[in-house]
């Protein structure tokens, strides 16, 4: 096992900027609550969250601060970019094309790539087992990962309910991934980073993981966290949505609503 083991307690971004600026961070200058954004989740028929935090100028934008900042969700799909970390710390993954034998009777498998991609769960469980709980919950413990605790099996502890995370902490986690400042070799930070990216233009660049997840009572989750840079200046971004059970099922995807919400703030069109 190759993990760095380093038991810094986890910072999310807001109490970082608090420890450096003292409580500079939560005045009005640098927090902006801009509950106006509240209208795409409504049209989407959806009760839902978002962040955002400038990096280079050390500003946030919330929409609902207490769903933001407060409340805790099970991570679902959104785990998939820490078991990739985990896996090729590990060595159950080689690299971004490294191929995981996740049926041994006819040798089949699914290549590391494409299980981010397509979020493949037969990928994540077979790569879960093969790190193991004790490897897997250390790495939970050195990153302070949310309730931290593997729930259940290991193979899909990240779909239990007792396993959560808020936005906040998930927003914190991709800054740290930024930056190469997760507890993972270099190597291992920069390979889920490029496997994140989904458009690079001469604009902008989006890079992203998306969660959309059908609950057993009905409704649906969804998760999107990832980054926009405009400029060579990073933001980073989280969205948390839920569906309540009965309500018609939502037709478009979590990157549909959060463009929307990127274009009002003025992104993806070269100028910030």
């Amino acid at each position: 096992m190759r993990m760095k083991i380093s038991f810094g307690r986890f910072i999310s971004p807001v109490w970082l900027i608090a420890l450096l600026f003292g409580m500079q961070a939560c005045s009005p200058n640098n927090v902006t609550i801009d509950d106006s954004l509240k209208s795409y989740f409504d049209s989407a028929g959806v009760i839902g969250t978002y962040g955002m935090f400038h990096n280079g100028a050390g500003t946030f934008t919330l929409c609902n601060v207490k769903r933001y900042r407060d409340s805790a969700f099970t991570p679902y799909h959104s785990f998939e970019p820490i078991l990739q970390l985990v896996g090729l710390e590990t060595g159950v993954i080689a690299n971004e094309k490294g191929v995981v034998i996740t049926d041994s009777a006819n040798n089949r498998g699914v290549a590391a790539d494409s299980a981010l991609q397509y979020s493949v769960g037969e990928f994540y469980t077979t790569v879960a087992h093969s790190i193991g709980i004790i490897r897997l919950q250390a790495a939970l413990d050195t990153l302070q990962y949310g309730s931290k605790k593997i729930v259940g099996r290991v193979g899909d502890c990240w779909q239990q309910a007792g396993f959560t995370i808020s936005p906040d902490e998930q927003l914190g986690l991709i800054k740290r991934l930024y930056f190469n400042q997760l507890p993972f070799q270099k190597r291992s930070q920069e390979i889920v980073k490029k496997l994140l990216i989904k458009e690079n233009n001469a604009n902008y660049q989006l890079a992203y993981h998306s969660s959309r997840t059908l609950l057993a009572g009905g409704g649906e989750m969804d998760w999107l966290v990832g980054w926009v840079e405009e400029n060579k200046h990073p933001y980073f971004f989280v969205m948390n949505t839920i569906r309540a059970a009965g309500k018609p099922a939502a037709t478009a995807a979590p990157i549909d609503l959060l463009k929307k919400i990127l274009l009002q703030q003025g992104f993806l069109m070269g100028k910030r």
